[in-house]
């Protein structure tokens, strides 16, 4: 009598995939994903009947090749890329940006968005990423303009800034949170996320804005995805007595819908 069929091949390719893995764990250290056991299958099948695949033979006899034959690196899986992203405070090295005072007390841009990217830094760096902060010492648009802006690489670049109202300090009307991104960035959705999460905390939601800023626009020529970020309105009283109140909870808005949009791991 033949016995023949699933019921048949079942148990043997069971067995096979069984060595297989037994010589990988002995290489490795760790078994084939199911992926890499289906490939490395097909990689090693004899071909019968028809050429190539077929109806009444599939893709042919499973055969185990000679150890010494098997290419390891061919059947692991790539390295998961550690996403890396470029925190820069704004202004800087003498420049202090917006200078306002909100209740008795004087606030710099600079400072505050030193402050911002080190509250940032400290948040991003509960999750499965490279968070990196250009030296605080320096004024990255000065660096531009010098022509020694060094930007390390990176997969997202956001720039940190407060905003302000040259022509009428704190008119209490123009206030909110908004991001700059390139005219050459095909997607905002991380930036809109950004927006939204700031003003759920109670800002005007002024949205996302395109304009080629220095900074972000070397960061994007550079092949990153690259946001200027004006927090709020440093010399709107409404704006800066909300954002005082608690800067981490801005930090953990920001970082919230960083880590949604590039589906960040803790």
């Amino acid at each position: 009598d033949t016995f023949t069929g699933m019921s048949c091949a079942a148990p043997v390719l069971a067995g096979m995939a069984a060595l297989v893995n037994d010589f990988f764990i002995d290489k490795t250290g760790r078994p084939l994903t199911h992926a890499a056991m289906c490939r490395f299958f097909l990689d090693h099948a004899q071909d019968i009947e028809a050429e190539g695949k077929d109806v009444l033979t599939g893709w042919g006899i499973p055969r185990l090749p000679d150890p010494g034959e098997i290419d390891v690196k061919k059947y692991q899986p790539e390295e998961e890329k550690t996403m890396k992203i470029l925190l820069i405070a704004g202004h800087g090295a003498g420049d202090p940006g917006a200078v306002a005072t909100v209740d008795g007390v004087k606030y710099k841009e600079a400072d505050e968005t030193r402050k911002l990217v080190a509250l940032l830094a400290a948040e991003l760096g509960k999750y499965e990423v490279d968070v990196q902060t250009y030296d605080t010492a320096r004024n990255a648009f000065a660096d531009y303009k010098a022509g020694t802006l060094a930007l390390p690489a990176a997969d997202y670049v956001l720039e940190v800034h407060f905003n302000a109202i040259a022509a009428d300090p704190g008119d209490g009307k123009t206030k909110g949170a908004e991001c700059y991104v390139t005219t050459t960035e095909k997607g905002t959705a991380v930036e809109e996320a950004i927006c939204k999460a700031i003003a759920a905390l109670g800002f005007r939601n002024r949205g996302v804005k395109r304009t080629n800023f220095a900074v972000i626009s070397r960061a994007k020529a550079a092949g990153a995805s690259a946001a200027l970020l004006e927090t709020c309105f440093l010399d709107d009283t409404d704006d800066m007595r909300l954002y005082k109140k608690s800067p981490e909870k801005v930090a953990q808005a920001v970082t919230g819908a960083i880590a949604a949009g590039f589906g960040l791991k803790k």
